[in-house]
């Protein structure tokens, strides 16, 4: 799994804010890591050297194996908690997309049902 970092503001990026960068990621998508090919996560300061209200911006986007991506985001007046936030909706937005899969793939293997007539099994194909 490669993370990609890019911060687009003047906010101070320090080695304490990667290592809680690479914590949150690391939590929020190690139960499905098998599923994540790529992570770029992207800081930036909404308002500038303006200091308004929720102006620190994260945003996630994980590409998937074998395919599709999901994205998320999260604002807020600090950037720890920014990230945090993010993290955990990256990490529930990840968990319903591979629900998802694993419900098509129960529906795929129930359209062939296996039918026991007196000892002799054989096999229905549902047409979809």
């Amino acid at each position: 799994m490669a993370i990609s970092l890019t911060v687009k503001s003047s906010f101070d990026f320090s080695p304490a804010l990667s290592a809680h960068i690479e914590r949150r990621i690391d939590h929020a998508l190690r139960a499905h890591a098998a599923h994540v090919n790529c992570v770029v996560l992207r800081l930036s300061d909404v308002n500038g050297p303006r200091h308004g209200g929720d102006d620190k911006l994260t945003r996630i986007d994980i590409t998937l194996n074998p395919s599709g991506t999901v994205a998320t985001s999260a604002t807020s007046d600090d950037v720890y908690v920014s990230v945090t936030r993010a993290a955990s909706r990256a990490r529930a937005a990840l968990q319903r997309r591979v629900e998802q899969w694993d419900e098509r793939a129960r529906a795929r293997r129930l359209s062939v049902r296996t039918v026991d007539t007196a000892r002799n099994q054989t096999a229905i194909d549902f047409i979809e």
